[in-house]
C-alpha cells in the first residue's frame, strides 16, 4: 500500500515537473521571440535608409503571446509615438538640412539679403518646431511617459522590469539617443544665435554689404554686436 502511494506520489512530482518544464520552455521561446521583434523594429529605426512602410507593417504585428504579447504591445505603441508623435526622422532630416549651416554663409548673405526673408521663414519655423521636439522629447525620456502604456497590475513584475530593460536598452540608455537629445538641444542653440545675427543685419541693413565675396561694416558697433554673436556660435559648435 505503502508503495503504491509513493509510486503515485512520483508520477504526480514528475507530471508536475514536466509541466512546469514545458511552461518554462515555452515562456523562454516567447521571450526570444519578443527580443528578436525588438532587434528588427530597432534595426529599422536606425536605419540610414528609413523604411515607414516596413516600420508601420512591424509595429501592427504581434509575434508574442500571453504576458509577452502585452510587452511587445506596450513597447511598439511607444516607439511609434515616439517616431511620429515626436516626429523624429524629421527632427534629423533638419539636422542634416544644409541650410542649417549656409545661412550665415556669403553667398546667402548676398541672395537672401538684405531683408532676408527666406532666411527669416526657415529660422522661424525651425526654432519653433525643434523646441516643441526637445519639450516631447523630454517627455518621452520620462518613466511616467514610458510607463504610461502598461498598467501597473496589468503584468506580474517580471514582465513589467522586461518592458523597462527594452526601453532602457533600446531608447534611454542608448548612445545614439543620447546624442540625439544633445544634438537637438546643440542645434536650438546654433539656429537661435543664427537668429540673433540675421535679425541685427536685417535690422541695420545700410550698415554693412558684400564686397569681395567678404561682410563689410560701415558701422564699429555692428560690427562688434555681429562678432559677440559669431563667438557664442563658435563656442557651441
Amino acid at each position: 500500500m505503502i508503495k503504491k502511494i509513493l509510486l503515485g506520489f512520483i508520477v504526480v512530482v514528475l507530471v508536475v515537473g514536466s509541466i512546469i518544464m514545458a511552461s518554462s520552455i515555452r515562456d523562454a521561446k516567447q521571450e526570444d521571440l519578443l527580443k528578436e521583434e525588438v532587434k528588427s523594429v530597432m534595426a529599422l529605426f536606425r536605419s540610414s535608409d528609413f523604411d515607414q512602410e516596413k516600420m508601420d507593417e512591424l509595429l501592427e504585428r504581434t509575434v508574442s503571446k500571453k504576458d509577452y504579447e502585452v510587452v511587445e504591445k506596450a513597447f511598439k505603441a511607444y516607439i511609434k509615438d515616439y517616431l511620429y508623435d515626436l516626429n523624429y526622422y524629421k527632427i534629423k532630416q533638419v539636422l542634416n538640412d544644409e541650410r542649417v549651416y549656409n545661412i550665415l554663409s556669403v553667398n546667402n548673405y548676398a541672395s537672401d539679403g538684405k531683408s532676408f526673408n527666406l532666411s527669416r521663414a526657415f529660422l522661424n519655423e525651425t526654432i519653433t518646431f525643434l523646441k516643441e521636439a526637445e519639450a516631447k522629447f523630454d517627455t518621452y525620456t520620462s518613466e511616467e511617459k514610458i510607463m504610461s502604456y502598461l498598467k501597473e497590475d496589468e503584468l506580474q513584475n517580471y514582465y513589467l522590469n522586461l518592458y523597462k530593460s527594452l526601453i532602457d536598452s533600446n531608447i534611454n540608455n542608448n548612445e545614439d539617443n543620447v546624442n540625439f537629445g544633445a544634438n537637438l538641444h546643440k542645434i536650438i542653440e546654433i539656429l537661435t544665435n543664427t537668429q540673433d545675427i540675421i535679425n541685427l543685419l536685417k535690422n541695420n541693413a545700410d550698415a554693412w554689404r558684400i564686397e569681395n565675396k567678404e561682410i563689410i561694416f560701415s558701422s564699429e558697433s555692428v560690427m562688434n554686436d555681429y562678432n559677440e554673436i559669431l563667438a557664442k556660435l563658435k563656442s557651441i559648435s
